[in-house]
């Protein structure tokens, strides 16, 4: 049996995080688009439970993110969502988003990139996922 320790994590910054959480959102409102903190973190800012990552969700697409933050990258090209680097933290950056049909119950067969959050919202599958806060 392989006890290998665990590498652990040192504690997040969350006041640090949720400043830089709400930068990057300026920052992306200030080129024109929306940004809001989406699903967990918002669910958990209303708890007062500790937040341990912020993601964003824009009506910004993929290739206009990517050119505002350096070492930014898609990790989920097909689905509009970009990792991007700010204020010491990673964050994933969502394009708000429709679907098209579910052939297999787990991926769309067509994405269409949207403006509007509350049609982002309604094809959400947890609805704690379509929770949206302004943090300016």
């Amino acid at each position: 049996m392989n006890l290998s320790p665990t590498k652990l994590e040192p504690p997040i910054d969350e006041e640090a995080l949720k400043a830089a959480g709400r930068d990057l959102c300026a920052a992306i409102q200030e080129k024109g688009f929306l940004a809001y903190w989406a699903g967990g973190a918002v669910r958990d800012r209303l708890l007062g439970l500790p937040l341990n990552d912020i993601d964003i969700a824009t009506s910004a697409r993929p290739d206009e993110i990517l050119p505002l933050f350096e070492k930014s990258i898609l990790v989920g090209e097909s689905f509009g969502v970009a990792r991007v680097p700010f204020g010491g933290f990673w964050f994933e950056v969502a394009t708000l988003r429709t679907d098209g049909k579910y052939l297999d119950g787990r991926r769309p067969e067509e994405v269409h990139y949207s403006i509007d959050p509350k049609t982002d919202a309604r094809r959400r599958d947890f609805t704690i996922n379509s929770l949206f806060y302004d943090p300016i």
